[in-house]
């Protein structure tokens, strides 16, 4: 999952999706308008500080809309098994940083 808006931006969790998208009310409730829904099984979640930073994305995957204004964006390869790689290593990061008492 991408935070965008206010930092930290960057990724802030990863899972799998347990269900597929399916269309319902739009969360604002605006009338007529629709938003996509699906349900995901989380296996990381991350605090503040330890997001894996939109500029770290931006700098090692290139190619890749890491900015959109709404919705998702689909990962093609080889920027999927990039971003796998990238995040296993940043979470071996965040594992250390929290198991020495470390900040990075």
């Amino acid at each position: 999952m991408l935070r965008q808006g206010s930092e930290p931006r960057g990724v802030v969790a990863s899972g799998w999706f347990t269900s597929r998208v399916c269309q319902g009310a739009h969360w604002d409730r605006t009338p007529g308008k629709l938003a996509n829904y699906a349900d995901v099984s989380w296996d990381v979640v991350l605090d503040d500080p330890d997001v894996m930073p939109l500029a770290l994305l931006k700098s090692k995957i290139a190619g890749v809309h890491w900015e959109p204004k709404s919705g998702g964006v689909l990962l093609a390869s080889p920027a999927d098994t990039d971003l796998e790689r990238l995040w296993t290593s940043h979470m071996g990061r965040v594992h250390r940083a929290s198991v020495t008492g470390r900040t990075f």
